[in-house]
């Protein structure tokens, strides 16, 4: 009697070379980033993420006129909310999705940014911080909203970001 092997025969994997045209086919890179970001666990996603947001560092807003840091503010207002508590998971996939269009976001923005200013509490001192939010046309169409926070006597960084809204005039 002969002995028949139980392993499956080797199969040679073909490489297949994917060459796209983003003008083209960017609805189908879309629709891969989205099936990976649904089946991937939300502490990889912020481990990508982190790794994507420090890389950035700094990126000149042409709205501003301003070099916006990328800080520890802007990420932990991704994760946490004002008063320091977690936000829910539903709510940190959603920010985190949304932030790889922060960076085109800033740079694509035209017209100026609203404006608000704010009193808030910081190590027993009253601070009147300034709020600019940039609402930007992305290239899938959707709008974006990024928010920019100034210390009186600080620099301009990252702060939160949203789904934004169509604008009627953008200038």
């Amino acid at each position: 009697q002969s002995k028949r092997s139980t392993k499956a025969p080797a199969l040679a994997t073909p490489k297949i070379k994917l060459v796209l045209n983003l003008s083209k086919d960017l609805p189908f890179i879309r629709e891969v980033y989205i099936f990976i970001y649904m089946y991937t666990p939300t502490t990889k996603l912020i481990k990508i993420t982190e790794k994507y947001y420090k890389s950035l560092r700094t990126i000149y807003s042409p709205s501003l006129a301003e070099s916006i840091k990328f800080n520890r503010h802007g990420w932990n207002h991704l994760l946490y909310d004002g008063t320091g508590h977690r936000r829910s998971e539903a709510q940190i996939r959603l920010r985190l999705f949304l932030f790889k269009d922060v960076k085109e976001a800033i740079i694509k923005h035209v017209g100026y940014p609203e404006v608000t200013t704010k009193k808030i509490y910081i190590s027993k001192i009253d601070l009147d911080v300034t709020y600019y939010e940039i609402n930007s046309r992305l290239k899938t169409g959707k709008y974006l909203k990024v928010i920019i926070r100034k210390f009186p006597d600080g620099e301009y960084h990252y702060y939160s970001l949203r789904r934004g809204k169509k604008t009627k005039n953008p200038l």
